[in-house]
């Protein structure tokens, strides 16, 4: 994984955007390889975890720097989803991540639910380039309800 975003620090220019759809355990080496790509204008939208537990536990969700958005999830409803992440610090936006259409690994498309499903969303956003907030998650884990990511033009 850190190769992976290694290489995309060597061949990307300021501006593109990766979508980091995973998270594990707290790893300096992997919030580095954000960082340094970060620090060279490469977006990051990177899935907050699916542990209802706080995403500054987990790498590379924890990072909280330029150019690196960490993303929580919310259902249909508004209502931040029972299994995201959370915290503020590192979340800087929630996106859509219950029941969301997605491609399956078994083949063909199917409803599929998680932080995963959000930051997606999030990296569309951010390639089009004005992501703004509209309105907050309801029943945010913390004390700082995220903002839902909208794309203002």
């Amino acid at each position: 994984v850190i190769a992976g975003i290694d290489y995309v620090a060597s061949k990307g220019k300021p501006g593109d955007v990766a979508n980091l759809s995973f998270a594990g355990a707290a790893l300096e080496s992997a919030d580095n390889a954000v960082l340094i790509a970060a620090k060279r204008g490469i977006k990051f939208a990177i899935a907050a975890g699916n542990n209802a537990n706080d995403a500054s536990n987990y790498s590379p969700a924890r990072v909280n720097a330029t150019n690196v958005y960490t993303v929580s999830a919310f259902d249909q409803y508004g209502y931040m989803c029972f299994f995201s992440n959370y915290g503020s610090p590192p979340i800087k936006f929630s996106g859509p991540g219950e029941n969301v259409w997605s491609l399956s690994n078994v083949g063909g498309i199917a409803l599929d639910s998680g932080t995963s499903m959000a930051a997606p969303h999030i990296a569309g956003l951010l390639l089009a380039g004005n992501i703004t907030e509209d309105g907050y998650v309801l029943a945010d884990k913390d004390s700082v309800p995220d903002p839902i990511a909208y794309w203002g033009h």
